[in-house]
């Protein structure tokens, strides 16, 4: 008797199971895009250097980065606030009647600082840096506080969640079918691009800064996911 309970329960598990795969699915991408103004400024300046031998080299790197940290300084930044991102000694090389030679070193350090995004700190900040004898290439960008990152991330999320769902029972309804539950999500790959790149300027004269960016807005920063979600449907 018990054999045969096994058997029948074996039996009846398999023919569930097989039912509920040949339900028809529905393979749906779920999309989302918001636009926010950025909360942080990103100034990121570049100098660089050239000379006869490595230690001439440095030396004039170091000067000019130390005109320049003296330069933030004034406008505010802690020391601890000033951040270096990029350092490198490189050889120079030149093409003399088609044979390359070495001729000297080439340096080239970044320096990095945020803030709160504030259009006056913006040009206060350009133009002191620019108007420096450091003579900075200059890159500005624009970018999210972790905090309001994650509330962008998790609203992309429902969205996206939420307009999968729509697609879905649109398709289903149209097709006289139904949603029936949700087979498979997938979400990561791909997902979360967060586009806005550095806005680049060189600016050599503190007037010339001036008209450049008085008038200069930040634009929206667009952020985008997508999550796949494969629906089980059955017919009504």
């Amino acid at each position: 008797m018990k054999a045969y309970l096994f058997i029948a329960l074996s039996f009846w598990s398999v023919q569930v199971f097989g039912q509920e795969k040949s339900k028809p699915l529905l393979h749906i991408s779920g999309e989302s895009t918001i636009s926010v103004k950025p909360t942080l400024a990103v100034i990121t300046m570049t100098i660089r250097s050239s000379g006869a031998t490595y230690a001439g080299t440095v030396e004039e790197l170091t000067d000019r980065i130390d005109v320049l940290t003296e330069v933030l300084k004034g406008v505010k930044f802690k020391e601890q606030e000033i951040f270096t991102s990029n350092f490198a000694i490189d050889k120079n090389y030149v093409y003399v009647q088609g044979e390359r030679k070495e001729k000297g070193f080439n340096g080239l350090q970044t320096l990095k600082v945020q803030f709160k995004q504030d259009k006056e700190r913006l040009v206060q900040v350009l133009t002191a840096a620019a108007g420096s004898n450091a003579n900075p290439e200059i890159a500005v960008s624009f970018d999210l506080d972790a905090e309001q990152k994650k509330e962008v991330k998790d609203e992309l999320i429902r969205q996206a969640v939420a307009d999968a769902t729509a697609k879905a029972e649109l398709i289903a309804t149209q097709a006289n079918y139904q949603i029936a539950g949700i087979k498979e999500i997938r979400y990561g790959v791909g997902s979360a691009n967060v586009p806005g790149g550095p806005v680049y300027a060189n600016f050599r004269a503190e007037s010339a800064l001036a008209a450049d960016v008085s008038n200069f807005e930040a634009a929206d920063l667009s952020f985008s996911d997508s999550v796949n979600i494969v629906f089980v449907i059955e017919g009504r």
